[in-house]
């Protein structure tokens, strides 16, 4: 089957506005998962300091 086109700008917007939901979401967790590794090397470090 051929990729359907839009049939109403509605629709493209949505599918758009679908796709940068997805790709911020998936932006936001490698940033959780960046944050977490850091905020855990930190911890260590302290932990080795005392």
């Amino acid at each position: 089957t051929k990729a359907e086109k839009p049939k109403s700008k509605e629709s493209l917007t949505f599918r758009v506005s679908t796709e940068l939901a997805d790709h911020l979401r998936a932006a936001a967790n490698k940033e959780e998962r960046t944050l977490s590794y850091w905020l855990r090397r930190a911890a260590r470090r302290d932990a080795a300091k005392s």
